[in-house]
C-alpha cells in the first residue's frame, strides 16, 4: 500500500469512527486528526533538507554555506500549541527548497512574511493551534477574503504591498495536492483575490478604495562621477602606497600573537620598530605615542587599527567597484577565491557564491581587484578563518575562526573611509544593509553604454589599461553589472514615465510633443472606458504610463532630461540632424569643408548642452521645467526693477522681453504664472 494510500485509510477510518461516535464525539474526530499528522510527519522523516546538513524532523534547518541563516523551527509558532502548523509550514517550505532550488536565507524571508501575512487571522481563527490529540480547525476555513483583508492590512501599514509579499502565500498553495489530499485541514481552498487577472492592476484597484496613495520606491542611485573618482583615487593611492609597509607590520604583530596588535605595540622591541616606521604614515595618520606609569612609552594600537580600517576599506571599493557583487555575497568570498586565467596574463577571475539566485559564478576582474583581494587574504588574524573579509580584531579566549563579518561592518567600513578622505559619500535613511554596495553596482553599471570622457577615464584607472576596450570588455562580460545595468533602467523608465503620465493626466504639459501626449491621454481613456466600463481611474493612468515606459526600455523614444529643463523625446533612429546639435557646429561645418550631407548624418545624435528649449520640435515641457522657471521669474523680476538693476543693458532688456514672451503661456499652464511684459 502507498503512502497516501496508507494516509487515506487512516483518514476514513478514523473519520468513520467519530460519525458513529455518540453525541458527535469530537474526541474522536480530533483522534482522527492527529492520527493522520503522525502519519504524515512519518513519511517524511530522515529525508535531507537540500543546501543543509539537517534533516526535516530537526526543529532547526542551518545554511550550510552560512550558518547564520537559518530556520529556528520552535520560534516560528508557539511551540506547544503549533506542531500542526509547523508540520503544514515545514512541508511547503521543503516543496519551495527541493522544487524551486531556493535557498536557505530566501525562503526564511519568504516564510516570515507568509507569518506577518496571516498572523491576524490564524490567531482570531485558531487555525491549526492546538495540542497533541486536541480538536484542530483546519487551513481550509481561511477564505479568500481573508485573504483580501491581509493584503489589505499590509497596504494600510507600509503603503505599498509587493509581489514576493504575497507570492509568500504560495508556500502554502504550491504544496503538491497529492502530499495532503486526504487531510482536509492541510487544504488551502482559498483563491487569489486578482485570479485570473493582473496582480498588480488589482493592488492599484485596491489603493484605489482603501484611498491610499501607492508609496514611491526609491531607486539605487548611482554615485556622482567626482565622488567615484576620489574614490578611485584615494583606494588606489592607499594600496599602491601604504599597503606592504601595513602588511610587514601585520606580520611582525603575528610574531607576538595571532590576534591583536598589543603584544608588538607594548613591547620594548616594538616601540622602537614602530618609531622607524612612523615616518610612513606622517600624511595619513601621524603615529600616536602614549604613555602609562613610571613614564613608558606604548604605540597607540587604536592609531595602527584605523590605518588598517583605511586599507581594508581601499581594497573593499575596488572589489565593489570591480565585481558589481552585493554586499552580503562580498563577504562570503573565501581565500582562494581569486585565481588567474589560464588563458589570459590580465585576465583573473573571482569564484563568488550568489545567494539571491543560488549559484556560483566566475566573474572577470583585473589585477587590481586581485591584489585588493590578496592584502585582505594577509592582514587576517586566525589562519583558519575561511574569509577574505575576517574580523579586525580577536581576543584569546574567542577566536572567531568560521565568523564571518556583518554587512554592516563593510558599510561602516565605506563611510569611514570616505570620511577621513573627506569624500561626499552615498547617505541614505532606508533601512537597507545591502544600499551602499548597490549604489556602487548602479555607478558602474551606468558606464556599461557611456560616452562621457571622465567615465572612460575612470575605467582606465580602475582596470588598469591604457585603451578604454579591455576595462569595457570586463564590464559587459559581468553578469552582474549587466543585470544592474536592466534594473536601473527599469527603475529610471519606471521614474520618467510616471512623471510624464501625471502631467498629460493633470493637462500641465506644454511643447508640441507635450500636446501630443496630453491628446494622447484622452484618446486613451476614451478607448478604454468604451472597451471596459470596469476600469478605475488608477487603472487608466497605470496602463498609459505603461504604454510611456514601453516606448522609452523599447529604445524609441531618449526620455533625456536636457540642462534647459525639457524632455527631448527623440527617437534615437531618426537620422535627421538634431536642432542642438546642428547649431551648435554651424561655424564648424562652414570652417571645415566637409560634405554637408555626411555632416549632416553626423549630427543625428542630439547634444543636451546645446538644448534649445520649446524651439525645439522634440521638446516636452512640464512640472520638471525648473530651470525654465527660474529663468522666467528672474526675467520679470528684472523687466519689473525689482532684480539685477545692477546688470541692465539694452540687449539684456531685449533679451528678457523675448524669453518671457516666449514662455509666458507655458508657464502660466505648468506653474500658473502670469506676467503683464508677454
Amino acid at each position: 500500500m502507498s503512502s497516501n494510500n496508507k494516509l487515506e485509510t487512516i483518514y476514513v477510518e478514523q473519520l468513520s469512527s467519530s460519525v458513529l461516535a455518540k453525541d458527535g464525539d469530537m474526541r474522536a474526530i480530533a483522534h482522527a486528526q492527529w492520527k493522520c499528522i503522525d502519519e504524515l510527519a512519518s513519511q517524511y522523516k530522515d529525508k535531507k533538507i537540500r543546501g543543509t546538513n539537517n534533516n526535516f524532523e530537526d526543529d532547526r534547518w542551518t545554511d550550510s554555506l552560512n550558518n547564520r541563516s537559518f530556520i529556528d523551527w520552535k520560534k516560528i509558532v508557539d511551540n506547544d500549541k503549533g506542531p500542526a502548523l509547523i508540520l503544514l509550514l515545514k512541508i511547503g517550505v521543503y516543496h519551495q527548497i527541493t522544487t524551486r532550488g531556493n535557498s536557505i536565507s530566501t525562503v526564511k524571508g519568504t516564510l516570515s512574511l507568509l507569518m506577518i501575512l496571516l498572523n491576524e487571522v490564524i490567531k482570531n481563527k485558531s487555525v491549526l493551534v492546538g495540542r497533541k490529540n486536541e480538536l484542530l480547525l483546519g487551513f481550509d476555513e481561511i477564505t479568500t477574503n481573508d485573504v483580501c483583508k491581509a493584503i489589505d492590512r499590509r497596504i494600510k501599514s507600509h503603503h505599498t504591498i509587493k509581489g514576493h509579499t504575497v507570492g509568500a502565500l504560495n508556500i502554502i498553495k504550491e504544496i503538491p495536492k497529492h502530499e495532503v489530499n486526504y487531510l482536509s485541514i492541510y487544504k488551502a481552498k482559498f483563491d487569489y483575490p486578482w485570479e485570473g487577472g493582473s496582480f498588480y492592476s488589482w493592488v492599484n484597484r485596491r489603493h484605489s478604495d482603501l484611498n491610499i496613495s501607492p508609496k514611491e520606491s526609491k531607486p539605487y542611485l548611482p554615485m556622482p562621477s567626482r565622488t567615484t573618482q576620489q574614490i578611485i583615487e584615494c583606494s588606489m593611492n592607499m594600496i599602491e602606497r601604504y599597503g606592504e609597509d601595513i602588511l610587514e607590520i601585520h606580520n611582525k604583530a603575528l610574531e607576538f600573537n595571532d590576534f591583536n596588535y598589543i603584544g608588538l605595540f607594548h613591547s620594548k622591541y616594538g616601540i622602537e620598530y614602530m618609531k622607524g616606521k612612523s615616518y610612513i604614515f606622517d600624511s595619513l595618520i601621524p603615529i600616536v605615542i602614549t604613555k602609562y606609569k613610571y613614564g613608558r612609552e606604548r604605540i597607540s594600537v587604536e592609531w595602527f587599527e584605523r590605518i588598517v580600517a583605511l586599507l581594508r576599506g581601499a581594497c573593499i571599493n575596488i572589489m565593489l567597484l570591480t565585481t558589481g557583487l552585493r554586499n552580503f555575497d562580498l563577504i562570503s568570498l573565501k581565500i582562494g577565491c581569486c585565481k588567474k586565467s589560464d588563458k589570459v596574463d590580465i585576465l583573473n577571475y573571482i569564484d563568488a557564491f550568489i545567494s539571491k539566485s543560488s549559484i556560483h559564478m566566475s566573474l572577470p576582474v583585473p589585477d587590481q581587484t586581485r591584489k585588493a583581494i590578496e592584502l585582505l587574504e594577509r592582514l587576517r588574524w586566525k589562519t583558519s578563518n575561511p574569509y577574505v573579509i575576517s574580523p579586525t580584531k580577536l581576543s584569546e579566549a574567542n577566536d572567531k575562526s568560521e565568523y564571518r563579518v556583518y554587512p554592516s561592518v563593510v558599510n561602516r567600513c565605506l563611510v569611514n573611509f570616505a570620511k577621513h578622505f573627506d569624500i561626499h559619500f552615498v547617505i541614505t535613511d532606508r533601512n537597507d544593509e545591502d544600499y551602499t554596495a548597490h549604489c556602487y553596482r548602479a555607478t558602474v553599471a551606468g558606464w556599461l553604454e557611456t560616452s562621457s570622457n571622465l567615465a572612460i577615464l575612470l575605467i582606465k584607472r580602475l582596470f588598469g589599461h591604457t585603451n578604454s576596450l579591455m576595462p569595457l570588455a570586463y564590464l559587459h562580460h559581468n553578469p552582474l553589472f549587466i543585470q544592474a545595468r536592466k534594473e536601473s533602467l527599469e527603475q529610471a523608465s519606471e521614474a520618467m514615465s510616471t512623471r510624464m503620465a501625471q502631467a498629460a493626466e493633470d493637462h500641465v504639459l506644454s511643447g508640441k510633443r507635450g500636446e501630443d501626449l496630453i491628446r494622447g491621454f484622452e484618446k486613451h481613456k476614451s478607448e478604454c472606458k468604451v472597451s471596459s466600463e470596469s476600469l478605475t481611474d488608477k487603472e487608466l493612468f497605470t496602463t498609459f504610463k505603461d504604454r510611456i515606459k514601453e516606448r522609452i526600455v523599447s529604445g524609441s523614444m531618449y526620455a533625456m532630461m536636457t540642462p534647459f529643463g525639457v524632455i527631448c523625446t527623440r527617437n534615437p533612429n531618426d537620422s535627421t540632424p538634431t536642432p542642438c546639435a546642428k547649431l551648435s557646429d554651424r561655424d564648424k561645418l562652414r570652417e571645415s569643408g566637409v560634405d554637408k550631407e555626411l555632416w549632416d548624418y553626423m549630427q543625428a545624435l542630439p547634444n543636451p548642452g546645446q538644448c534649445t528649449g520649446k524651439a525645439c520640435e522634440h521638446a516636452m515641457l512640464g512640472p520638471w521645467s525648473t530651470a525654465i522657471r527660474d529663468s522666467f521669474s528672474w526675467y520679470v523680476d528684472f523687466l519689473e526693477g525689482r532684480a539685477g538693476q545692477e546688470l541692465t543693458t539694452e540687449s539684456l532688456k531685449i533679451e528678457a522681453k523675448s524669453f518671457v514672451k516666449q514662455y509666458a503661456p507655458d508657464m502660466q499652464k505648468i506653474f500658473g504664472l502670469v506676467d503683464s511684459h508677454a
